[in-house]
């Protein structure tokens, strides 16, 4: 039957299932008779779940039912006490009557009492039920700050890992700027360089126009030449006296000196 009222009280909670708690209700009764000293000894929600571990409301749902299971009932009948007793042989029968009213009353205010003790505890029950939520609650977003904590731990290590790369990187950036400059410094050298190859190519260009200008020139000369070497034997050997052999003539000294140009 406990067990059973167990099992509501787990629904009303919220657990879906009751048989995959970390702990069956044998146990939570085990542990509480044995802690308890089978009821004579108070026993503590805190040290009753630090005991099972679980969930704390579940822990102090099974420890509030096995408290008020273990509470003395209240009967209907309560014994007389001696004062009463002697009261009764010096009275009538009425006092009989009485007592049951007496009693009646008695029995009410107990009940009363019984009534306002189980409100006080089901309210106390409600409250740590309630605290066991929040201290629930509590222990996840704990661990979600752990976790937290552990990933920004993570991304300072991979930040210092970053900067220790980028000072790296800054230091062949520079490096790499001063070969720049000095590439710069030879591409300036190159440039003039190739300015002045430019420069000469055009002269040497110039040089070859004039050269093929002159051999042209040359070329023509050399015709004028054949050709009035030619008319000078022709003339010689048909018109002109006899002459001199050693005696030049004006043309033969014009061949002369076109042949001393030539060498």
């Amino acid at each position: 039957m406990l067990e059973q009222q167990f099992r509501d009280e787990c629904t009303k909670l919220g657990v879906i299932n009751v048989n995959k708690l970390d702990n069956d209700w044998a146990a939570y009764q085990s542990v509480y008779l044995e802690m308890s000293q089978n009821g004579e000894k108070e026993v503590k929600a805190t040290e009753y779940y630090n005991r099972l571990g679980g969930q704390y409301h579940v822990a102090k749902a099974a420890l509030n039912l096995l408290k008020r299971n273990s509470m003395p009932h209240h009967g209907v009948e309560h014994p007389k006490p001696i004062w009463f007793q002697q009261v009764v042989t010096n009275i009538t029968s009425n006092a009989e009557a009485l007592w049951h009213q007496i009693d009646e009353q008695m029995s009410i205010e107990i009940a009363r009492r019984v009534e306002c003790a189980e409100a006080a505890m089901r309210k106390a029950e409600h409250e740590h039920l309630e605290l066991g939520k929040y201290l629930d609650e509590v222990c996840g977003e704990k661990k979600h700050l752990e976790e937290s904590i552990n990933s920004l731990i993570g991304y300072r290590d991979e930040n210092e890992q970053l900067s220790r790369s980028l000072e790296s990187k800054c230091l062949r950036i520079s490096a790499l700027e001063d070969k720049l400059s000095e590439t710069n410094v030879i591409l300036e050298k190159y440039e003039k360089q190739r300015e002045q190859l430019n420069q000469l190519q055009v002269e040497h260009a110039e040089i070859n126009t004039e050269l093929i200008m002159r051999n042209e020139q040359i070329d023509e000369l050399k015709n004028e030449v054949q050709w009035l070497r030619e008319t000078l034997n022709t003339t010689s050997k048909t018109s002109l006296p006899t002459r001199n052999p050693l005696a030049k003539t004006a043309g033969d000294l014009f061949i002369e000196s076109i042949q001393n140009g030539e060498e």
